[in-house]
């Protein structure tokens, strides 16, 4: 019986979080990985890799 692990890295969340109160992106910054993230998460099939 065949599974799957899906394995999610949170670092670029950073961008829209920790970032974006500690100051350390622009605006622009934080509203395009704001925007990349959204896109991501409406269809990760998308974006999946296969690994053997």
């Amino acid at each position: 019986m065949a599974g799957h692990i899906t394995i999610f890295d949170r670092s670029w969340y950073g961008r829209v979080l920790v970032e974006r109160v500690e100051g350390l992106c622009t605006e622009e910054e934080w509203r395009r990985a704001y925007r990349e993230i959204n896109e991501f998460e409406k269809n990760p099939c998308r974006f999946r890799s296969d690994y053997t």
